[in-house]
C-alpha cells in the first residue's frame, strides 16, 4: 500500500541556514565529533546558499554574528571554566595590583592626596584603564593561534576570533572596572566623576588600543615568530612608563617629552583628569590616542591576508 504521506512544501521546510546549528554546538562542547561534521556540508544543489560568496549582506552578516557569539561562548567556557566563581579571577589581577602599590605609598609615607584624589582613587584610575588596554591586548594577540582547529570550518575566519575575543575582554574589563569604582564611590574613598563622560571615553579609548596592538602583534608573532619575546618585554615596560603610580607632569621635562610617545600615558592621563577637576595634562590627547590605535589596526588587517595565506599553505 503507498505511503499516504504527503511531500512537505517547499515553504513549510526549515530555513537552510538551520544546518549551521551544529556548528555552535560543537564551540560550545569543544568536541569535533564525526557524527556532526555532516551537517557542515553545504546544502542540496537547487536549494539557497550560505557558502556561495554572491549571497546576501544580510545573510553574511547573520552568519559572522553567530560565529563571533558560539566563539565568543566558547571562549567564556576556556576561561572561567563552567562555574560562575570562575568570573571572580577577572577581578583579581586588578585588585591584586591596587593592594600592592596601595600597600607600598602607605609604607613610604605617601599617603597625601593626589589633588583631590585619595591614594586608592589615583591608583585605581591609572591601572583600570591600563589593564583595560594590557588585558585586551594580550587576549586578541592569541585570537588566531589558540583557535587553529575552528579556523578549519569555512565559515570561522581570523577576523571573527579577533572580533569575539575583542567582545568578550571588553565586556570583562569594563564590568570590572564599573564594578570597582562603584565600591570607591558607594564606601567614601572616592567621589564621583567631574567628567563622567570622559571618563567613558578614556576608557573606550583604552579598549581601542588594546585591539589595535593586540592586531597588530597577533598577525606579526605569525610572520616573525620571534617577536612574541618582544610583545613580553614591551609589557613590562609600558607598565612602569604609563603613569599608573606617579604624576607625570612631575617628571623631569627630557624625561616626559620622550614619555609623551607612549599612548597608553595619553589613556591614563585623560582618565584622571576627567575624574577629577583638580587633575589636569598639559600634553595627553584623544587625537593622538585614537590615530595611534587606529593605525596599529590598519596595519594589523592589511597585514592579516598574508598570515591567511601562510595558514592555509602549511
Amino acid at each position: 500500500m503507498p505511503s499516504s504521506r504527503q511531500p512537505v512544501p517547499a515553504s513549510r521546510q526549515q530555513p537552510v541556514r538551520r544546518f549551521f546549528d551544529p556548528l555552535s554546538l560543537v564551540f560550545l562542547m569543544d568536541r569535533l565529533e564525526a557524527s556532526e561534521v555532516p551537517a557542515l556540508a553545504p546544502p542540496p544543489s537547487g536549494e539557497p546558499s550560505l557558502w556561495r560568496e554572491e549571497s546576501s549582506l544580510r545573510e553574511g552578516l547573520a552568519l559572522q554574528a553567530r560565529v563571533v557569539r558560539a566563539l565568543m561562548l566558547r571562549e567564556v567556557r576556556t576561561l572561567y571554566g563552567r562555574y560562575r566563581l570562575g568570573y571572580l579571577w577577572a577581578f583579581f589581577e586588578p585588585i591584586t595590583h591596587i593592594g600592592f602599590w596601595f600597600l607600598l605609598w602607605t609604607f613610604m609615607r605617601r599617603g597625601n592626596s593626589v589633588h583631590d584624589m585619595a591614594p586608592l582613587v589615583f591608583l585605581s584610575c591609572g591601572l583600570i584603564p591600563f589593564f583595560c588596554f594590557k588585558n585586551v591586548a594580550s587576549f586578541v594577540q592569541g585570537a588566531i593561534s589558540s583557535n587553529a582547529a575552528l579556523l578549519q570550518f569555512p565559515p570561522v575566519k581570523q577576523i571573527d576570533t579577533v572580533i569575539a575575543r575583542f567582545l568578550l575582554k571588553s565586556a570583562t574589563m569594563l564590568v570590572v572596572g564599573l564594578t570597582i569604582f562603584s565600591i570607591l564611590i558607594f564606601t567614601g574613598v572616592a567621589d564621583w566623576p567631574s567628567h563622567p563622560l570622559q571618563v567613558l571615553l578614556a576608557a573606550m579609548a583604552m579598549l581601542l588600543l588594546g585591539l589595535g596592538y593586540g592586531t597588530f602583534n597577533c598577525v606579526v608573532c605569525h610572520l616573525f615568530p620571534a617577536y612574541s619575546h618582544f610583545t613580553g618585554l614591551a609589557g613590562r615596560v609600558l607598565y612602569f612608563t604609563s603613569g599608573l603610580f606617579f604624576v607625570s607632569e612631575t617628571l623631569p621635562a627630557p624625561v616626559l617629552s620622550v614619555l609623551q610617545w607612549n599612548p597608553a600615558l595619553h589613556g591614563v592621563e585623560l582618565f584622571r583628569s576627567g575624574w577629577s577637576s583638580l587633575y589636569e595634562s598639559r600634553f595627553a590627547t584623544f587625537d593622538y590616542l585614537v590615530v595611534f590605535a587606529l593605525l596599529l589596526l590598519l596595519f594589523g588587517l592589511l597585514l592579516e591576508p598574508r598570515v591567511r595565506k601562510i595558514r592555509e599553505s602549511e
